[in-house]
């Protein structure tokens, strides 16, 4: 009888520490999880510039060495970002998105120019970039120039970058940037830009909202 008495009561406690437990796990999470289903995970997308700003003109050096006018890109979509090629994650993960969108356009992607301008103009000579834009697709833009003409037209849109000399490492020097891509409309305006991580699917349907 004891020992049937014993049971019972372990039972009982055991019952209770996992009804207690329970209430107090669904008190921790329940609002997490009421959040999680009225407010379900969005995919990144990029935000327009409202109103499109028109974007100055500027000059800078092409992977064949000649003065590249951005001007001449009129008539055409521009994806663009500002990096360098000594860049060890954004930069080549932007350019193969960059070639991601281009294959997704299809025949309209002759329609788009993808742009690639270096903050690093001391090391980015002209063959350099020519080798590094050309590895992604032979069709795409390098630009580079003086660090402080570079840094000039980056502050239009709002990007920058800083040197940085790092000890220990065999680098001479690593090159901190902001790492947005921006959406240049046919007439030269700034319509879009992306954060790194945006699915290209979304950045594709954006530029070929702008495509004849």
């Amino acid at each position: 009888m004891l020992k049937r008495d014993s049971v019972q009561l372990f039972l009982s406690v055991a019952v209770a520490a996992f009804v207690i437990v329970t209430m107090a796990l669904l008190a921790a999470y329940a609002p997490l999880w009421i959040d999680r289903y009225l407010n379900p995970p969005t995919t990144p997308k990029g935000f327009a510039t409202n109103p499109p700003k028109a974007m100055a003109d500027f000059t800078l050096t092409d992977q064949n060495g000649k003065p590249f006018n951005f001007s001449e890109l009129r008539g055409s979509p521009v994806l663009m970002f500002f990096g360098y090629t000594y860049c060890p994650d954004v930069c080549p993960v932007t350019m193969s998105d960059f070639r991601r969108v281009k294959v997704a356009l299809g025949d309209k992607a002759s329609h788009v120019k993808f742009v690639m301008v270096s903050f690093d103009g001391n090391r980015d000579t002209p063959e350099v970039i020519k080798r590094y834009v050309e590895a992604f697709d032979p069709t795409f833009i390098g630009l580079t120039g003086k660090p402080e003409l570079v840094a000039k037209v980056s502050a239009d849109y709002g990007a920058f970058a800083n040197i940085m000399r790092i000890e220990g490492t065999q680098a001479e020097y690593q090159v901190a940037h902001s790492s947005f891509t921006y959406l240049i409309d046919q007439n030269g305006n700034w319509v879009m830009t992306y954060p790194v991580g945006v699915p290209t699917d979304n950045i594709t349907k954006d530029v070929q909202k702008w495509l004849p």
